[in-house]
């Protein structure tokens, strides 16, 4: 998968190759990665997320999806290192003065084996040495108790109390 994709790679983990998709760089998706997205984005995997998340199931609604989503925000491909599959996407909303706002999402046979902390721990790494945001927020529906358990792992503190059923959680750089 890492060699049809135009795309910048941004930092491995030891199990992660997390490679940027930048239209800027001629990034074009191909069939194969299209149906990739439809594998990933499954009802389970999407059931915590916004609503342009859901229903993602044919080449022309994949190609819809990732268009939206690199028009708002830096989309990063997450492949399988050993298997060079796609697993999951990071998403970063970035705002002015220095501020990400970052989403992430595995694909359901990834859950519970780490890759979540794995991910957020590079992110930090890369951060640290490109020094591109001061701040980084995650937000997480309430229910949603693993991704709340990596991100205080890795050095995520509450941001604030809940709010319509949903956390937020912030990195100081």
């Amino acid at each position: 998968m890492r060699n049809t994709l135009a795309a910048n790679p941004s930092f491995d983990t030891a199990r992660l190759s997390v490679l940027e998709l930048a239209s800027e760089n001629c990034f074009s998706p191909s069939e194969a990665f299209l149906d990739c997205i439809q594998r990933v984005l499954t009802p389970e995997v999407v059931a915590h997320l916004p609503n342009y998340f859901k229903g993602v199931n044919s080449r022309g609604q994949a190609e819809l999806w990732l268009g939206a989503i690199m028009a708002d925000s830096r989309l990063f491909a997450l492949l399988d290192s050993d298997r060079d599959q796609l697993i999951g996407f990071l998403f970063v909303h970035e705002s002015d003065g220095g501020l990400a706002n970052i989403g992430y999402l595995f694909e359901q046979s990834s859950w519970g084996k780490g890759f979540a902390t794995e991910l957020l721990n590079g992110l930090i790494e890369w951060n640290t040495r490109t020094q591109q945001w001061q701040r980084i927020l995650g937000g997480v529906e309430l229910e949603n108790a693993a991704s709340s358990r990596a991100l205080i792992k890795v050095g995520f503190e509450p941001a604030g109390e809940p709010s319509d059923d949903r956390q937020m959680y912030q990195y100081k750089a």
